[in-house]
């Protein structure tokens, strides 16, 4: 009898084949012997480029997560050089070409999150690793302030200093309505920038890398939010239940540990740092003063 071979999906590897391709990806980031002194951005690009080149129908979301928590890991202590200021062309293409492999793992990364294959442990370290490249590498995300002074010079020019701080306020609100209708990134990306023509090259790269970086963290958000609302609401009902089964992918998704959620925020809180400071408004501390009266004896 012939034995019929089941056509496999990719990035739906099972536990065997995944586990190759992480040995796979763990060797990339090792380093071999005393004289394997190849830097550690060398290695993070291998990491990656181990992924990428990996059969898909043998990957799955866990080797996602680990390409990008050892690459994070590697360039915890690489110091990134502006442009202007590196004459390097070496360490420049380096960094060039890691920036590509990440956006293309990051692609992958969003399908991912949308079909619900991650848990929430695996959701809450890729916001991490994202974190931890955004440390060492700030290019890869431009605030949304930065982008709307960008476009507020190339657009605004004759406009005060009052409306700039109207585009800066604006900013802050984010709305992924549509983001949620649509799931290709490209046009997710393009709606949401709305940068001008006349902009160079590089900075809408830039921007369309930091929409997408955006529009991932907040689709982690939302999912974590919705697994830890389910799992509160049933809990407090009478029947008890520790898991949320994903609509998506079927799959039972438990709610996030406490260290899990210390890592997420301390996440959020690198990408999106307060513009006020935290917690309530200081109260006016007036200093003591010191009256004196002066009695003035009236002459009868």
């Amino acid at each position: 009898k012939k034995k019929i071979k089941k056509n496999k999906q990719p990035w739906r590897a099972n536990y065997l084949s995944s586990t190759e391709t992480q040995s796979r990806i763990q060797k990339a980031a090792a380093i071999h012997g005393p004289k394997d002194r190849r830097p550690k951005i060398v290695r993070a690009i291998h990491v990656l480029e181990t992924l990428l080149h990996s059969p898909p129908e043998k990957c799955n979301e866990s080797n996602v997560v680990c390409a990008l928590t050892l690459s994070a890991k590697l360039l915890v202590d690489v110091v990134v050089i502006d442009n202007v200021d590196n004459n390097n062309n070496v360490v420049m293409d380096e960094r060039d070409s890691f920036r590509r492999l990440l956006m293309q793992v990051l692609d992958i990364l969003h399908d991912l999150i949308q079909d619900g294959r991650l848990q929430t442990r695996q959701l809450c370290n890729v916001a991490w690793a994202i974190a931890k490249h955004y440390s060492s590498d700030h290019t890869i995300l431009i605030r949304n302030e930065q982008i709307d002074i960008q476009n507020s010079k190339s657009n605004n020019n004759s406009k005060n200093n009052n409306n700039n701080e109207e585009l800066l306020t604006s900013s802050e609100e984010w709305d992924l309505s549509n983001e949620q209708e649509s799931k290709d990134v490209s046009s997710a990306e393009t709606n949401h920038i709305n940068g001008d023509d006349n902009s160079s090259q590089g900075s809408s790269i830039n921007s369309s890398s930091s929409s997408k970086v955006q529009l991932i963290l907040d689709e982690i958000a939302e999912h974590l939010i919705d697994v830890m609302f389910h799992t509160t609401q049933t809990s407090s009902s009478s029947t008890t239940t520790d898991h949320y089964v994903c609509k998506t992918s079927g799959k039972r998704l438990q709610p996030p540990k406490p260290g899990e959620l210390g890592m997420v925020s301390w996440a959020y809180a690198i990408l999106h740092p307060r513009q006020n400071t935290p917690g309530w408004e200081p109260t006016q501390l007036t200093t003591p003063t010191t009256t004196t009266t002066t009695t003035t004896s009236e002459s009868s």
